[in-house]
């Protein structure tokens, strides 16, 4: 996410801008309509006084023809003459005003003045948005429009963070809690809401993983029953007798699926106190006892951008690693090359688990961390790499599934490391 697309831009820059623009409109047409109307009282008076003092000079038969220094340029008209007695005929090019004025002997004029011009209050307006007063208001306007943001924002980035720890670290037992909790208005009732989700959600996932232990020990123990009475029918007919191959058979299957679900659902429990050992060693050991589950296979280490001092989790990578490596064996031919290659920065490992086997079908390959999910041609129960998926993502770590054409599977393992 990009820093422009954060909400709390996004509100502060419509805040800012529409409290700004509001502000200076009205600053702005109070100041042109106010400046307008003083310019104009200004202008006519210093009409009116130039005014009063030619005509004052005309009576007293001394007439001026033109006014020295800057002064407003007017014209004066003589009723009673029926022609201007200064400045020359009034040309029509130019907008004036006009006022009356009766001398002391009572004849009448009129005089007229150039109006205020627009570009004189355009200039004025250019140079007010360029004042102090302008970068007062755009200040005042952008810390209020920041202190309106932080109020709004900074309790849903609160709530957003137990949300991330919920989800990163895989902690049902997180809630929010603090004064964002305790507010009385709708961000209150959103954290409040978020807590009860968080309770079901926890509740719900107990029970399923509890449902699935209990489930798993009740099987375990007419199987140990059915087992042992097949023990003792081999001793009475035999071990050549197919019916109770086949029933012996299946009863290992059967034991292996149980192990299987109970491993599901401990998972988060055998995890939680893990203890921190060297990745080298663990992978050694794994590939150990690779090797002796599948003495068909070959079975590879690499381990040469592998930090000597790499330490991790014992359990999940053990898990990971275990049924990637089982799963390589039972679902591949013998004879398949299985290499494990693994490689770290500074708080991630990198393991990349890969056979030389038949690979996935491409439709299956988004699918293959759901538990129960295989092929049609597997002879498992499409839990081994849901479980490696599972553990991987408890401790914050990700998974890729890929099946390039013409090579085997290739699992893309990335955990984080122990902090020293």
């Amino acid at each position: 996410m990009r820093w422009y697309q954060h909400l709390f831009w996004r509100i502060f820059g419509a805040v800012w801008l529409v409290s700004m623009f509001g502000i200076l409109v009205s600053l702005v047409l109070f100041l042109a309509f106010s400046d307008l109307y003083q310019e104009n009282a200004i202008t006519q008076e210093r009409a009116q006084s130039t005014a009063r003092e030619l005509i004052n000079d005309y009576e007293h038969g001394t007439p001026r023809e033109r006014l020295g220094g800057h002064r407003l340029p007017i014209w004066i008209y003589s009723v009673k003459d029926n022609d201007f007695i200064y400045g020359e005929k009034r040309t029509q090019d130019r907008e004036l005003a006009e006022f009356d004025v009766t001398a002391y002997d009572g004849d009448r004029y009129k005089v007229f003045y150039p109006k205020t011009r627009t570009a004189r209050l355009v200039d004025r307006l250019v140079g007010f948005v360029l004042s102090f007063q302008v970068l007062w208001v755009l200040a005042v306007s952008f810390l209020s429009s920041m202190l309106v943001t932080w109020i709004v924002v900074r309790p849903i980035n609160i709530l957003r963070s137990f949300v991330r720890h919920l989800y990163l670290k895989r902690n049902l037992s997180t809630r929010a809690e603090g004064k964002v909790v305790e507010r009385r208005d709708e961000l209150g009732e959103l954290a409040r809401e978020f807590n009860s989700m968080a309770d079901y959600v926890e509740q719900t996932l107990d029970t399923q993983q509890r449902l699935l232990q209990d489930v798993s020990h009740e099987l375990r123990a007419p199987l140990a029953r059915l087992q042992a009475a097949a023990g003792l029918a081999e001793q009475r007919w035999g071990v050549d007798d197919k019916s109770l191959q086949r029933i012996l058979r299946e009863c290992g299957n059967l034991d292996a699926l149980i192990s299987e679900i109970l491993s599901l659902a401990r998972e988060a429990q055998e995890m939680a106190d893990s203890p921190q050992e060297s990745v080298t060693e663990l992978l050694e050991q794994s590939i150990e006892e690779a090797q002796i589950l599948g003495p068909n296979h070959s079975f590879s280490l690499v381990t040469s951008e592998l930090r000597a001092d790499a330490n991790i989790s014992r359990e999940p990578l053990q898990r990971i690693l275990s049924n990637l490596l089982n799963n390589a064996i039972n679902h591949t031919s013998e004879g398949t090359a299985v290499t494990v290659s693994a490689s770290s920065s500074a708080h991630t490992l990198k393991l990349v688990v890969s056979d030389t086997g038949d690979g996935v079908a491409p439709e299956l390959l988004a699918s293959l961390a759901e538990p129960f999910r295989r092929g049609k041609s597997s002879k498992g129960y499409g839990l081994g790499l849901s479980i490696v998926a599972r553990a991987a993502e408890r401790v914050g770590g990700s998974v890729i599934f890929t099946s390039p054409e013409g090579t085997g599977l290739r699992v893309e393992i990335k955990l984080p490391l122990a902090t020293k």
